[in-house]
């Protein structure tokens, strides 16, 4: 089977020899969604995705049915898959979930006794040279990397996957404003200064300054994008 490129899918990996040919798809289509490679509401043809990945359409399908139990993406009979569209009470209830989930497990990697951050360092650091390049969909992928690597330091692994989960289905809503000021050069320099500020705190075991750097950080997003919404409502 030839390979087709999809100009939205550049760029990203179509698998390894240990990966499923689900898992391939699967993966692929669930970054590109919550980093802004697809947009809110993109028609996911499955033909052309099986060209993309050079297998059959039975692993996209799949994955599709995946993406779609965890709401990135939805299925209907009559227009088949595309990527999820949220009202601004969905996206709202979204984010009241994240907090709850995040603020838990940034509590528990704060008051562990020891705590290796380096991986979360090492994303942080590389979403830096995000900010100076706008590279926004790169910059939305080390976030998550970021925020899964703090997470996991709570050692409850179950928790920080099912919060990872939430934050990507936020996030492929959010890329929907993905312009300025909600996204532009200052709100990823102050966003990234939270990061740090989270990182800090963990770092230095301070339960109760973590949890609440990581509440303030969401509502600031939650904010912005209710405000971004809510005008394009009115």
């Amino acid at each position: 089977m030839a390979r087709y490129r999809l100009p939205q899918l550049a760029g990203l990996a179509t698998g390894g020899a240990r990966q499923s040919l689900v898992d391939v798809a699967y993966e692929a289509l669930r970054d590109a969604i919550t980093s802004g490679a697809l947009l809110p509401g993109t028609r996911l043809r499955e033909a052309a995705l099986a060209r993309h990945f050079s297998i059959s359409t039975t692993p996209v399908r799949e994955a599709l049915r995946r993406l779609d139990r965890e709401g990135l993406v939805r299925l209907s009979p009559n227009r088949g898959a595309i990527v999820a569209e949220f009202d601004l009470r969905e996206i709202l209830d979204l984010f009241e979930i994240r907090e709850v989930l995040e603020c838990r497990a940034v509590r528990r990697a704060a008051g562990q006794a020891s705590r290796d951050v380096h991986k979360a360092q090492a994303a942080l650091s590389q979403a830096a040279k995000q900010v100076v390049l706008r590279d926004r969909v790169e910059w939305n992928r080390l976030e998550v990397a970021f925020h899964r690597a703090i997470n996991e330091l709570g050692g409850n692994f179950e928790l920080a996957e099912l919060t990872e989960r939430i934050h990507r289905t936020v996030q492929g809503l959010c890329v929907r404003c993905m312009r300025e000021p909600i996204y532009g050069p200052d709100k990823l320099r102050l966003m990234h200064s939270q990061h740090e500020a989270i990182l800090e705190a963990v770092r230095d075991g301070n339960v109760r300054d973590a949890e609440a750097r990581a509440r303030a950080h969401i509502h600031d997003i939650r904010d912005a994008i209710a405000e971004a919404l809510g005008s394009e409502g009115g």
